[in-house]
């Protein structure tokens, strides 16, 4: 019976500091942070970093980095647009300008470099974050084994 107990309360213990770690899910077409089996966005992300000051002075940087590289990015596709809109509708008037179709095209590169960069840091913050809650210990190793013996079939649980 205090076995059992012992187990719960491991048990118990390793289900909450599991808890607490951000994961960080590699895979495409899933959530890439997780916490609790909650799916993180962007701000969700900040509140739970808020009780480390290290991983939330890292998340904001990378906040403001994804600001800019958002901003470059959505103008460079504004003026290459905007040069492929001209292009396609003749009925305008406008001939097609090459210099800020290039100009879009290098701007919108510059802002996806720059949000690679963004991402990186975000996952350096979530991995500070994650420093304070070491993996939880596996369990008591247990083995269930059933064999032959020489009175008949024998069966043995260890813990």
């Amino acid at each position: 019976m205090k076995h059992m107990i012992l187990l719960l309360l491991l048990g118990f213990s390793t289900g909450l500091s599991a808890q607490q770690i951000i994961s960080i899910n590699k895979d495409t077409g899933k959530a890439p942070y997780t916490h609790a089996g909650e799916r993180l966005n962007m701000r969700r992300i900040g509140e739970v970093l808020e009780s480390n000051p290290e991983a939330y002075g890292i998340y904001k940087k990378a906040k403001g980095t994804s600001f800019i590289a958002n901003t470059l990015t959505g103008t460079g596709s504004l003026l290459f647009g905007n040069e492929i809109w001209n292009t396609l509708n003749k009925n305008n008037g406008q001939e097609f300008d090459a210099v800020l179709f290039v100009a879009g095209i290098a701007i919108t590169g510059t802002g996806i470099a720059i949000a690679g960069g963004a991402s990186k840091r975000l996952a350096q913050g979530i991995e500070r974050y994650n420093l304070d809650y070491p993996p939880a210990p596996a369990g008591p190793e247990t083995s269930l084994n059933l064999g032959v013996t020489t009175n008949g079939i024998g069966l043995v649980f260890s813990f």
